[in-house]
């Protein structure tokens, strides 16, 4: 069964980046959250949907989603890994007691909390 994870690599309250790594087969409905995110594509190929379009990314593209407005990487064509940029931070999907509890969650916040590495906006200090 096709998979996603979610590695947070650091964060505080205006920003977050982080890993994400798809198997081939995957697909995300679309979302959308008030936050701007910038995805860097490492390693290989998906289409990626932001409002009505949709582009085929591969290493090296980048693509900028505003705001509010529906994305989704639509379909992952092999085992893929890219960067996430989100600004503000993402508080719906920041491991630990602190993390902010919303009706329409984001399909993969469950991710996060197997892979998290920091989240110093949402440490337990």
């Amino acid at each position: 069964m096709p998979t996603a994870r979610r590695k947070l690599l650091c964060s505080d309250k205006n920003y977050m980046f982080v890993l994400m790594e798809c198997k081939a087969g995957t697909a995300q409905p679309p979302h959308s959250h008030p936050h701007t995110q910038v995805d860097y594509l490492l390693e290989g190929e998906i289409d990626m949907q932001v409002g009505n379009e949709v582009r085929r990314m591969h290493a090296g593209d980048i693509v900028q989603v505003p705001g509010n407005v529906p994305h989704a990487f639509c379909r992952v064509y092999q085992d893929t890994r890219w960067l996430e940029f989100f600004t503000p931070a993402r508080e719906d999907i920041c491991p630990g007691k602190n993390r902010k509890k919303k009706n329409n969650s984001n399909p993969l916040a469950p991710l996060v909390a197997r892979g998290a590495l920091f989240c110093f906006a949402c440490s337990n200090k």
